[in-house]
């Protein structure tokens, strides 16, 4: 489970409960983490820090990165420069794989 934000570019985003038909979960991989929108898509552009521009990616107003809940229990703060492969290994239930700390 991973942070989200509650201001997204094609609408608002719950970031804690499903509620609706756009509720599919966070997929840290899809837009990796913290991936502000830009509205024109053009270099130079500042994007809006603090909306995502897609629901079910992850984010958080943190500067650097965003809280993860791992199945243990423990929160972890992954930084937005972490490897999509890691991000993508991060997300395998009991497939036997080891993820070193030091690759986020």
């Amino acid at each position: 489970m991973m942070e989200t934000t509650f201001d997204v570019y094609n609408g608002d985003d719950s970031a804690w409960l499903y509620r609706g038909w756009v509720m599919t979960g966070i997929d840290p991989v899809a837009g990796g983490i913290n991936n502000w929108h830009n509205p024109w898509g053009l270099s130079g552009i500042p994007s809006r820090r603090g909306q995502l521009a897609t629901w079910g990616w992850a984010g958080s107003l943190h500067p650097g990165g965003s809280n993860a809940l791992y199945g243990d229990g423990s929160v972890r703060f992954l930084k937005e420069t972490t490897s999509k492969v890691v991000l993508y290994k991060l997300n395998f239930m009991a497939d036997g794989g080891i993820v070193s700390a030091d690759s986020y």
